[in-house]
């Protein structure tokens, strides 16, 4: 019997050592995309929504780095009471969005969702989900196994995006030969606090002095019809929220090609899935939100098109109270509270969300 007991003993202790070795292994190889190396911190994104307490989550934001860098749930949280969790990434596109609301409905129960049509149109050419390959990873390796991303692996391989699936499963199988790459950082990564208080949303600074000119409603009937394949997974997105209760809200954010054609197409989805839309590119959206000064528009000195902090801070605002005149009720949560004081060292400091313990 002691045999017995003592080999069970080894048995034991091998295998918390293996696997001591292989979690210190994936987080030395798994590239990890935090706040303290960034620009969308991916990976505290979705690690931080799994941190989220039950069903404390009255609205989820789903989409694209504009809505990332574009709505702040401690505004939205501060200025209607709604609490608010932003699961958007680079280049989400519908599709991407619609698997994230399915894995969101796991562990909590929106009163709302927010869902970023700037990837309704084509915009990756022959990629099929309108996503470069490294941009879905970020989110999915951090993503827990589940029917809901084992559906999500299928899908991307009959669209033939992904030629294998298990590393998908097991992100290490991918990245195990990338030691030969590693640098001083990737250690370094192990003492770093992965910051998840602002929830998913991700500051830019940037200032732009040329402004922004919203377009103006003229009636007409033109429709620049949207991608199919993304205006299905919008569909599908529609369907989700009308059986579970949840209201849905399209959002569009300013710039681009975005007109009169496009926005007639918005709507047209919209009505369709009974969804309330908001596209800032749309003069009196884009007023409502109060950004009028030049220095308070949409885009980085590259002519990339994304909200710096004070159009984020105007437009959360405006969307808090959307939500409230859609009849979503907020509620005080002390992790909410507990963020707030972050969020301003936060917006005083640009490299505060860098700094490491």
């Amino acid at each position: 019997m002691r045999k017995h007991i003592i080999s069970a003993v080894k048995g034991i202790f091998f295998i918390a050592v293996l696997l001591l070795a292989v979690g210190t292994a994936r987080s030395i190889l798994v590239p990890r995309y935090v706040y303290q190396n960034s620009e969308i911190a991916s990976t505290s994104t979705m690690e931080g929504f799994y941190k989220m307490k039950r069903d404390t989550v009255d609205v989820v934001v789903l989409g694209s780095s504009h809505l990332a860098n574009g709505l702040i749930p401690q505004v939205i949280y501060d200025s209607s009471g709604i609490t608010c969790y932003n699961l958007s990434f680079e280049q989400e596109s519908p599709m991407l969005s619609y698997y994230l609301l399915r894995e969101v409905l796991r562990y909590q129960s929106p009163q709302a969702v927010i869902v970023d049509l700037c990837q309704a149109y084509r915009y990756t050419g022959d990629h099929q989900i309108n996503m470069w390959g490294e941009l879905y990873r970020k989110p999915m390796d951090s993503m827990r196994i589940s029917q809901v991303k084992r559906d999500l692996v299928d899908d991307l391989y009959e669209k033939g995006d992904i030629d294998e699936k298990t590393s998908y499963y097991f992100p290490l199988i991918r990245y195990h030969s990338r030691w030969k790459e590693l640098t001083e950082e990737d250690f370094e990564q192990l003492l770093w606090k992965d910051h998840y208080e602002l929830m998913g949303f991700y500051p830019m600074y940037y200032e732009n002095e040329s402004g922004y000119e919203p377009f103006e409603l003229t009636g007409s009937k033109e429709i620049e019809p949207l991608d199919p394949l993304m205006r299905e997974y919008c569909l599908r997105i529609g369907d989700i929220c009308s059986k579970e209760g949840i209201k849905l809200i399209f959002m569009s954010t300013p710039g681009g090609e975005i007109g009169e054609a496009e926005h007639n197409a918005f709507a047209e989805l919209a009505e369709e899935t009974g969804a309330y839309l908001c596209d800032m590119s749309e003069r009196s959206v884009y007023e409502r939100a109060g950004i009028t000064e030049p220095e308070e528009t949409f885009f980085r000195p590259d002519g990339d098109e994304h909200m710096n902090l004070g159009a984020a801070v105007k437009t959360s605002e405006m969307m808090g109270g959307i939500l409230k005149e859609l009849g979503v009720s907020g509620h005080k949560d002390q992790q909410w509270e507990k963020t707030r004081e972050y969020y301003i060292h936060m917006t005083e400091d640009p490299e505060y969300i860098k700094k490491r313990p």
